[in-house]
């Protein structure tokens, strides 16, 4: 896959990652199982069944000493939020509400807020909700400038907010890069 070639070649033996919108965490455990890694990850995954099987597989993996699982929503604003699963089946799909809400069953923060080391990657896919993450992650972002690699879906009806992540890491300097394989023809 793409993100594992990238894991090759920018994760170091003492990186930090922030794996935002984790669900069951293949990524937190693809990155804490690369020989001599001996960093940290961070592991964020809001939608609580996720959270639980967050948690098991890194249970079971023994590699809680390089995960840590974190049951919160990363966004642009400190508060409670509620998740919705759009299809009621796959929790990949999971999805913050569009505004924080006093009654949310789940924690938001932002990134700026963690008392955590500083990112070098952070992999975010958060269905919809990524001008939100880098909105909370300004200070994080100017500042320590990590490598980001995240998901970000075109919406047809609405390009402003299509182009609103990219526009928000472009006014912090970022440059941006597109993934992918070239086919020899044999």
């Amino acid at each position: 896959s793409h993100i594992a070639a990238i894991v090759d070649v920018v994760v170091s033996e003492d990186s930090t990652v922030y794996d935002i919108g984790s669900n069951w965490g293949w990524l937190s455990l693809l990155v804490a199982s690369k020989p001599g890694f001996k960093g940290q990850i961070h592991a964020f995954e809001p939608y609580a069944p996720s959270f639980m099987d967050l948690q098991a597989v890194v249970s079971q993996s023994q590699l809680g000493s390089r995960i840590q699982c974190h049951n919160l929503a990363l966004s642009d604003e400190e508060g409670k939020v509620r998740m919705r699963l759009p299809d009621s089946f796959q929790s990949g799909q999971a999805a913050i509400e569009n505004a924080t809400d006093a009654n949310g069953d789940t924690k938001a923060t932002t990134v700026d807020a963690l008392k955590l080391p500083p990112p070098t990657l952070m992999k975010i896919d958060v269905e919809g909700a990524e001008a939100r993450v880098f909105g909370g992650a300004k200070i994080t972002l100017a500042t320590h400038k990590p490598m980001i690699v995240f998901e970000s879906g075109r919406r047809d009806d609405n390009p402003i907010e299509t182009l609103k992540p990219l526009k928000l890491l472009e006014s912090l300097g970022y440059r941006f890069f597109h993934l992918s394989w070239l086919r020899s023809q044999a």
